[in-house]
C-alpha cells in the first residue's frame, strides 16, 4: 500500500494527481474519459482511491467499482440510491440473473422489495441478454447515470478491468457517447491500453510508470518497521519502484545470514503477479534462470557454462517472456521476476550459482570478489569485500556497497569475515535499532577515551592493535558515507557510532565526518562544530580533510541559522584558512594563503572551502572574490566530483545572491542527483532550489518540483526536510491562490515552536503568515511573520522583510514594525548588496506609511536602481508605494506601479497579489483585465455554487447551512475563489459569474 500525500493521491505520484485534477476540472464542462494503465501492483488502484477523495472534496459525487460488468451494476445501484423503481428494477433483474448459477432457475424475488419472482415475469420485461452487450442493459445503465448526472457532478471510477473480459469498457462508452454534455467524469484503470479500445477515441490515456529510485525510498521510509542496511539495499534493487513489490518484499525479509534473504513461495503473490510462468517451466531451465538471477555482468554465454545449460534450456524462459538476451547478457522482463527466480531457490543452490560464476573468474577479478561475497558461508578478506563493494558501486547500488564495505570492516583485526549468528541485527538486520544515551540532539558523537568500550564491545578490538581498529573504522565511514549518500540516515548513524567506538585518530575520524553530511545538515550545528574544532586542535593538517569537513560544518550552520554558531564558523575557517590553504605534499603551489583570494579550480577541496567562506561570510565571499560568473570553481569536474561541485557552487551563490548561477547549478544537481542514486542528498536539494526559484518569481516551477517532492523524504512526520517541504508547498500554493489546499499541508507540518532549526521554523512561520493574509487576518498574519525574527536566521529572515512591512501596513502596526526591522537591521550587519535593498527598502516602506514624505523618494530611487531579477519583491514594493500614493489621492501618480505590480503579478502567477492590484486599480478608475468569466467555468461545481450564492447576498452561515459545512469553511473556500476570480472581495463576485 502506497502512504497517501495531503492531496489524498499516493506518494509518488504527483503527475498523476495533476492528470486527475485536470479530468475533473475539464469534466465540469463536459463529459471526460480518463485511463491510467501500468503494469501490476504499481498503484493504480491507490490513484482510484485518490481521485475518488479529490473528487467528493470538489463536490463530486463519486461511484467506485471493480472492473467488471456485474460489479459495476451493483455500485450503480448503490449510488442511485433513492432513485424511481423504474430506472432500478431492470438493472436489478439483469443483477439477479447474472448471479444465477447455470442451469438453475431464479428463485425468489429478484431483489429485496421485489415481490415477483423473476421466474414469473414476462420474457419481455427482462434485458434480451445476460451480457453486458445487451442493448437493454445499456440503456437501462444509461437512464441510471443520466439521473445521477442531473443531481450534480459524478466521477464512476473503475479499477482494473481485466484484460480478459473489459466488457465493462463497452458498456460505459455507450453512456459516455450519449451524455456528452454532462458533467461526468469516466475513469478506468488497467494493465494495458489495448482493453479501453471501445472509448480509445474519447479518452486521455496516460501510462503509470514505476516509482523513481527517490520516491521508492520515501515509500519505504513510511513503512511501520522501516528496512535499513543491507535488505533496504535488497528492497529497492529488486522491487523496481514497484509499490507492492516494494511492501511485499519489507514484509518478507529475513535475517538469517550475512546477506539479505527474502521468503518468496513459488506460488506466492510475488510469483504469481511477475513471474507466473515460472513455475511450470522445465527444472533445468528454472536453473538457467537462477544462475542469470546471480549474474553480476557476466555474459550469457559465461551463465549457461556455469549452469551446465545450452540454449535449449533457455529457450522455454524467453518464448514466456520472462528473460531475453541484450548485448549478450541476460535481462529479466522485470527486477521482481529476477527476484523470483533468484529467491524462491534453497540457500545451497543459490551458494552453488555464485561458486561456480566466481570460478569461470580472473583470481583478481573485483567480479570474483562480488559472487564470493554473496556466499553464505565461507572465509573472505576484507580486502576481497572492499574490491566487491567497487562493482556495486559502480553499479549503481550503493547501499550494496555499504553492506559490503561494512562487512570488510567487520573483518576486524583477523581480517578474515565471520558469518553473523541467525538473528543478530547487524549488516542484515531488517531496522537498525537506535543505541540508548547517544550524544545529543545532532547525532555526533565525540570520541570515546581508547579503552572505553561501546557497545558491541569494540574496547577489545582498540586493545588488540591500533593500526586493526583503525582500518576497521575507515571501511566503516566509507560504510557510511555511502549510506548517506544514499538516503539511509538511520544506518549511516550506526556506522558512524561503530567509527567512534574504534579509533580517536583525526584523520579517520575527519574522512568518516565528511560522509555523513546530508544527516548532519538538518541537526544543531553547534556539536558538528565542536567536533570540527576538536580535529584541528588534534593536529589534523590534512588541507583536502580540513576543506571537506569545514564544507560539512557550512552545511549544519546554514540550516542551523543561530547567528552565534555563525561567528563559531567565521572563527573556524579563518583558524583552518592557514591549513586548507596549504600546498599538497607532491609540491603544487598553494591555492592561496590569503583567504580573500578566490579558490582555483581543480578538485572538490576547491568548492569545499568555497562553500564554508560563502555561508561563513556572504557578503564578504561575493565582495572579496566578484562574479561567480567567472571564477574557475564554474568548471565542470568528472565522476562524483561533479555532483558535490554543482551543489556546493549552488549553495555559494544562493547565499551570496548571485541567484542565476545557484537556479542553474541547482537544476544540474538535482538531475545528476536523481541519475546517481544519491538520495541523501536530494530532498535538501528540492528545499534549497524551491527557494532560489521563489526569489526568481518562478512560482509554477517550484509548484512542480514541490509536488514531486514530499514523498521522496521519508514516512517520518517530524523530519525537517519533510516539514520544510510541506511548509514551501504550502507557500506555493497560497502565492497561486489556493489556500484552501494549504491549510491541511500546513497541520501536517507542525507547530513552528517544535521546529528543530530556524531553516525549518522560518519557512512553517512564513507560510502561516501568508495563509492569515490569503483570509483577510492581517494582524494574524504579521504576528506570525515577526516570530522570524524573534529567532533570527542569520540569512533567511532577511528574505522576508518587505513581506514584514506589508503584513504591518494592512494590520495598523507600521511603527511597532519599524522599531523591530530597524533592530534586526543592525544585528544583520553587512548582508549582500541584494540584501541591502530589500532592508532600505522595508524600511522605507514603513517610514512612509508612519508619516516620513521623504521615504517616497528613496523608494523611487530603489525602484529605478533594481532589475527584474526579484520580480515578486520588486512588484509587491510597486504595489506597496501605489498604495501609498492612494490614500494621499494621488491616484494618477499610483497607476503606473500598479499597472506594472499587475503585469508581473500575472506573469509569475502570483493570483492572490494580481487581484489585489486589480482591485486597487480598479479604484483609481482603470478597469483591469480580470481572469472574469473564462475564469469562473474552471472553478469546481461546488465552487461556483458557493460563488453564486455568495453573489446573491447569502451569508457565509446561510451558505454553510446548504451544504452542512461551518461558515468558516465557507469563508476559506471565498478566500480561495477571489484570486482565481481576479478579485479581491465579495462585491465583486456579480461581475464576473456567468450567467445561467
Amino acid at each position: 500500500m502506497e502512504p497517501e500525500t495531503g492531496d489524498g493521491c499516493p506518494a509518488g505520484r504527483g503527475a498523476e494527481q495533476g492528470w486527475i485534477r485536470r479530468a475533473l476540472r475539464e469534466a465540469a464542462g463536459g463529459t471526460r474519459v480518463l485511463v491510467l494503465h501500468g503494469e501490476p501492483g504499481v498503484g493504480k488502484s491507490a490513484l482510484i482511491t485518490g481521485a475518488v477523495a479529490v473528487a467528493r472534496h470538489e463536490g463530486f459525487r463519486t461511484m467506485e467499482t471493480a472492473g467488471t460488468p456485474d460489479a459495476a451494476v451493483s455500485a450503480l445501484l448503490a449510488a442511485a440510491g433513492q432513485a424511481p423503481a423504474e430506472l432500478r428494477e431492470p438493472l436489478e433483474r439483469w443483477l439477479a440473473r447474472e448471479r444465477v448459477p447455470p442451469g438453475s432457475a431464479p428463485p425468489g424475488p429478484a431483489v429485496p422489495g421485489s415481490a415477483t419472482p423473476q421466474s414469473a415475469m414476462p420474457q419481455s420485461a427482462t434485458p434480451q441478454s445476460a451480457t453486458p452487450g445487451s442493448v437493454a442493459l445499456r440503456l437501462a445503465v444509461l437512464a441510471v447515470v443520466a439521473a445521477l448526472c442531473r443531481t450534480g457532478p459524478l466521477l464512476i471510477a473503475v479499477d482494473d478491468v481485466p484484460e480478459q473480459d473489459p466488457a465493462v469498457v463497452g458498456l460505459l462508452a455507450f453512456v459516455v457517447r450519449r451524455l456528452r454534455g454532462e458533467r461526468l467524469l469516466v475513469m478506468f484503470t488497467g494493465r494495458g491500453p489495448g482493453v479501453f479500445e471501445p472509448v480509445a477515441g474519447d479518452a486521455t490515456v496516460h501510462a503509470v510508470a514505476p516509482l523513481s529510485p527517490v520516491a521508492a525510498a520515501g515509500l519505504l521510509d513510511g513503512l511501520p518497521s522501516v528496512p535499513v542496511g543491507p535488505v533496504r539495499a535488497a528492497i529497492l534493487r529488486y522491487g523496481g519502484g514497484n509499490p507492492l513489490g516494494l511492501t511485499t518484499l519489507a514484509g518478507a525479509a529475513v535475517n538469517e545470514g550475512r546477506r539479505p534473504d527474502f521468503r518468496i513461495e513459488g506460488s506466492g503473490l510475488l510469483a504469481r503477479t511477475f513471474a507466473p510462468e515460472f513455475a511450470g517451466l522445465p527444472a533445468r531451465t528454472r536453473t538457467v534462470l537462477l544462475f542469470a538471477a546471480a549474474a553480476q555482468d557476466d555474459a550469457a554465454a559465461s551463465v549457461l557454462r556455469a549452469a551446465g545449460a545450452g540454449l535449449a534450456d533457455f529457450r522455454p524462459a524467453e518464448d514466456a517472456g520472462l528473460v531475453s538476451v541484450i548485448a549478450g547478457r541476460f535481462t529479466f522482463r522485470h527486477p521482481l521476476a529476477e527476484a523470483v527466480c533468484y529467491f524462491t531457490a534453497p540457500m545451497h543452490e543459490r551458494d552453488t550459482a555464485h561458486a561456480r560464476l566466481a570460478a569461470l573468474l580472473p583470481l583478481d577479478s573485483p567480479a570474483r570478489d562480488w559472487h564470493l561475497a554473496q556466499l553464505s558461508t565461507g572465509a573472505i578478506t576484507a580486502g576481497a569485500l572492499e574490491r566487491a563493494a567497487g562493482v556495486a558501486t559502480a553499479a549503481g547500488r550503493g547501499l550494496e556497497a555499504a553492506a559490503l564495505l561494512q562487512r570488510a570492516a567487520d573483518a576486524g583485526a583477523s581480517g578474515v569475515v565471520v558469518p553473523r549468528r541467525a538473528g543478530e541485527a547487524g549488516a542484515s538486520g531488517v531496522v537498525v535499532p537506535r543505541r540508548a544515551a547517544e550524544a545529543g540532539a545532532s547525532g555526533v558523537v565525540v570520541p570515546r577515551r581508547t579503552g572505553d568500550a561501546g557497545a558491541d564491545g569494540s574496547a577489545t578490538l582498540r586493545s588488540a592493535g591500533g593500526a586493526a581498529a583503525r582500518e576497521a573504522a575507515r571501511l566503516y565511514g566509507r560504510a557510511a558515507a555511502e549510506a548517506d549518500r544514499c538516503g539511509d540516515l538511520r544506518w549511516s548513524h550506526e556506522l558512524w557510532n561503530r567509527v567512534t567506538d574504534l579509533t580517536d585518530d583525526p584523520a579517520v575520524l575527519a574522512a568518516a565526518l565528511t560522509g555523513i553530511g546530508n544527516r548532519l545538515m538538518w541537526q544543531p550545528a553547534a556539536p558538528t562544530v565542536t567536533l570540527v574544532e576538536g580535529l584541528l586542535a588534534a593536529g589534523l593538517d590534512d588541507r583536502h580533510l580540513v576543506r571537506a569537513m569545514l564544507a560539512v560544518a557550512a552545511r549544519a550552520v546554514f540550516t542551523d541559522g543561530d547567528p552565534a554558531i555563525v561567528a563559531r564558523l567565521r572563527n573556524l575557517v579563518a583558524r583552518a584558512t592557514p591549513i586548507a590553504a596549504a600546498p599538497d605534499p607532491g609540491g603544487l603551489p598553494a591555492e592561496a594563503a590569503d583567504p580573500g583570494a578566490p579558490p582555483a579550480a581543480g578538485d572538490t577541496v576547491d568548492v569545499h572551502l568555497a562553500l564554508a567562506l560563502a555561508v561563513a561570510d556572504p557578503a564578504g565571499w561575493a565582495a572579496q572574490h566578484g562574479p561567480l560568473r567567472l571564477s574557475p570553481l564554474l568548471q565542470p569536474l568528472s565522476g562524483p566530483a561533479e555532483r558535490v561541485r554543482l551543489l556546493s557552487i549552488a549553495g555559494a551563490a544562493w547565499v551570496s545572491d548571485d541567484i542565476e548561477i545557484a537556479i542553474d547549478h541547482y537544476r544540474r544537481a538535482l538531475a545528476v542527483v536523481r541519475a546517481d542514486g544519491s538520495i541523501g542528498v536530494h530532498g535538501t536539494a528540492v528545499v534549497a532550489t524551491s527557494e532560489v526559484l521563489f526569489d526568481m518569481g518562478l512560482f509554477e516551477e517550484a509548484a512542480t518540483l514541490l509536488d514531486a517532492a514530499e514523498d521522496t523524504v521519508g514516512g517520518d512526520p517530524a523530519g525537517p526536510v519533510r516539514r520544510a517541504i510541506l511548509a514551501q508547498r504550502a507557500s506555493s500554493l497560497i502565492r497561486r491562490g489556493d489556500a484552501g489546499r494549504a491549510r491541511p499541508l500546513l497541520a501536517a507540518a507542525g507547530d513552528p515552536g517544535a521546529a528543530g532549526n530556524r531553516f525549518v521554523r522560518y519557512l512553517l512561520l512564513r507560510a502561516s503568515a501568508q495563509l492569515a493574509a490569503s483570509e483577510g487576518d492581517a494582524l494574524t498574519a504579521y504576528t506570525n511573520l515577526v516570530g522570524v525574527f524573534q529567532h533570527d536566521h542569520y540569512l533567511l529572515s532577511q528574505r522576508s522583510v518587505i513581506e514584514l512591512a506589508g503584513l504591518a501596513i494592512d494590520a495598523g502596526t507600521g511603527e511597532q514594525a519599524l522599531a523591530l526591522l530597524l533592530a534586526a537591521r543592525e544585528r544583520a550587519g553587512h548582508p549582500t548588496a541584494r540584501r541591502r535593498w530589500s532592508w532600505d527598502v522595508a524600511i522605507d516602506l514603513l517610514r512612509l506609511h508612519t508619516g516620513d514624505p521623504s521615504a517616497e523618494s528613496r523608494l523611487r530611487e530603489a525602484l529605478a536602481a533594481a532589475g527584474a531579477q526579484w520580480p515578486y519583491e520588486y512588484a509587491v514594493t510597486e504595489l506597496r508605494l501605489a498604495q501609498a500614493l492612494s490614500a494621499q489621492r494621488r491616484r494618477s501618480e499610483a497607476r503606473p506601479f500598479l499597472i506594472s505590480a499587475l503585469d508581473v503579478f500575472v506573469r509569475i502567477g502570483a493570483a492572490r497579489e494580481a487581484a489585489l492590484a486589480r482591485e486597487r486599480l480598479r479604484a483609481t478608475g482603470v478597469r483591469a483585465q480580470a481572469a472574469g468569466a473564462a475564469a469562473f467555468e474552471t472553478l469546481t461545481p461546488q465552487h461556483q455554487l458557493i460563488a453564486r450564492l455568495a453573489a446573491e447576498g447569502l451569508s457565509n452561515r446561510a451558505i454553510a447551512q446548504r451544504f452542512g459545512l461551518s461558515p468558516r469553511t465557507i469563508g476559506c473556500y471565498l478566500y480561495q475563489i477571489y484570486p482565481k476570480l481576479g478579485i479581491a472581495r465579495r462585491g465583486q463576485l456579480r461581475d464576473v459569474i456567468t450567467p445561467l
